[in-house]
């Protein structure tokens, strides 16, 4: 999707992506650089309630972050290969 910004610094975020990230009316994010470019972050109201369980599934920890590691190799792979 392709937006435009507004006379002040706006946009909108589409109405599929703030349900499925949990972002309301009034929810604070974290807008930063990440790799070049600009994120938008949701933080979680209760932050210790978000992470709850984030590492259940009887997978060690070092198993998991080889997961996600893997992915973010991959998605690096994708943006390199658009470019």
């Amino acid at each position: 999707m392709i937006n435009k910004v507004s006379s002040k610094g706006q946009i909108v975020i589409p109405a599929h992506l703030r349900a499925k990230y949990g972002i309301k009316a009034n929810s604070v994010v974290k807008v930063t650089e990440m790799d070049g470019h600009i994120a938008v972050v949701p933080i979680p109201e209760d932050p210790i309630k978000a992470a709850r369980g984030m590492l259940r599934g009887g997978r060690p920890a070092a198993r998991h972050m080889t997961e996600i590691r893997q992915e973010e190799r991959e998605i690096l792979s994708k943006k390199k290969g658009k470019k």
